[in-house]
């Protein structure tokens, strides 16, 4: 494995870094009640909410899968932030994100029980644990682990995945929603920052545009592909990718739920009646 060998003032950075992330996530957390730990008291402005969600989305996985796989099999990989989620998120923007937002939910799940029974929300419940378990978060550990471990090769890949885990879990735990889009705001900046840079570095070190056009392989540099295409064939950019996104977007906790956060126009009680949606409360005290 490559090994970066850096000089000691830039360990002290990183050691700055994270401990300033720390601390800034631990400022900003919100206990005071249940509203305010898992939803930021529904007062995020929309720049936070924007860029947490981006933040959220472009992680190690993205900077490091997507980057590998586009070096892999073409750019047509980039299609997963394309036709997942233009369309994906205008519906949801139009359709979805008011009704959540005026029936004043907390989880989707909760939706879910409103809307249907209990059955449906043990069910969402457990497709999000176990996605975000056993299929994103991994991910995300697993693909900045292998960039610390660049940095740190004296360290073993587990104890890198803990120690990036514990930082995460620290001021996720203590300080809720808040904290956790406190900091991916930070985040948003720092990964546009370095992406920007690190794009400007990788052409000079190619040699420029044109460069990096003729030393492509076929098709590598075409986001429409053939139906032949291992990776994402044209069928895929109009059926697959956008119910992907609209799932994503528009049905995953750990999205929605930062939009849940976002400050009200309007203070309006919650009308579960209008939308079909009887509050779980409500609901089991008429069964009672």
């Amino acid at each position: 494995m490559l090994q970066i060998h850096l000089a000691t003032v830039d360990m002290i950075v990183m050691a700055v870094y994270l401990a300033g992330i720390v601390t800034w996530g631990f400022l900003h957390s919100s206990r005071a009640s249940a509203e305010g730990y898992f939803l930021g008291g529904r007062g995020m402005p929309w720049p936070v909410v924007g860029l947490s969600m981006f933040a959220t989305v472009v992680s190690s996985s993205a900077l490091v899968g997507w980057a590998g796989d586009a070096y892999d099999t073409g750019i047509s990989v980039f299609n997963y932030g394309i036709s997942a989620a233009i369309l994906p998120i205008v519906f949801f923007l139009v359709f979805f994100l008011p009704f959540y937002l005026r029936n004043k939910i907390y989880t989707l799940p909760e939706f879910l029980e409103g809307r249907f029974d209990a059955r449906s929300r043990t069910y969402l419940s457990i497709l999000t644990v176990v996605g975000y378990v056993f299929a994103d978060l991994p991910i995300t550990l697993y693909a900045g682990a292998l960039m610390m471990r660049m940095v740190l090769p004296g360290l073993s890949l587990n104890v890198v995945i803990w120690i990036l885990a514990f930082l995460g879990a620290s001021y996720t735990l203590v300080g809720g929603l808040s904290a956790v889009m406190m900091v991916e705001l930070i985040q948003a900046f720092v990964l546009m920052g370095g992406s920007a840079l690190l794009t400007l570095i990788a052409f000079h070190k190619a040699g420029g545009w044109q460069a990096v056009i003729h030393a492509a392989p076929a098709g590598h540099l075409s986001l429409v592909r053939p139906l032949s295409d291992p990776s994402v064939p044209w069928p895929a950019l109009f059926i697959s990718l956008p119910l992907l996104g609209f799932y994503f977007w528009g049905l995953s906790q750990t999205m929605v739920q930062r939009t849940l956060s976002a400050r009200a126009r309007t203070t309006r009680t919650p009308n579960f009646s209008s939308g079909c949606v009887t509050p779980p409360r409500s609901r089991s005290a008429t069964n009672r």
